[in-house]
C-alpha cells in the first residue's frame, strides 16, 4: 500500500487482514481503527516480511 494512511484506508474493503510497520503510532492505532493484525519489527524485519510474505517468529506482533 502507498499513498495513504493505512489507519483510515478501507482495509476490510481491500481484503487486507495483517500490516507490517517500523512506526510505533502506526503500530498502535491502525488495529484499532482498521482491524488489522500489524506487526512491529524493524525496516530489516518489514522489508524480510514484505518479500518472503512471512514474518519472522521472536518480532512483536498485536496479537502478543
Amino acid at each position: 500500500m502507498a499513498d495513504t494512511c493505512a489507519v483510515v484506508a478501507p482495509m476490510r474493503m481491500l481484503d487486507v487482514r495483517s500490516m507490517a510497520t517500523n512506526a510505533g503510532k502506526m503500530a498502535c492505532y491502525a488495529p484499532m481503527q482498521s482491524g488489522v493484525r500489524m506487526r512491529f519489527g524493524n525496516l530489516e524485519a518489514c522489508w524480510g516480511a514484505a518479500v518472503t510474505g512471512e514474518w519472522q517468529t521472536g518480532r512483536i506482533t498485536s496479537d502478543q
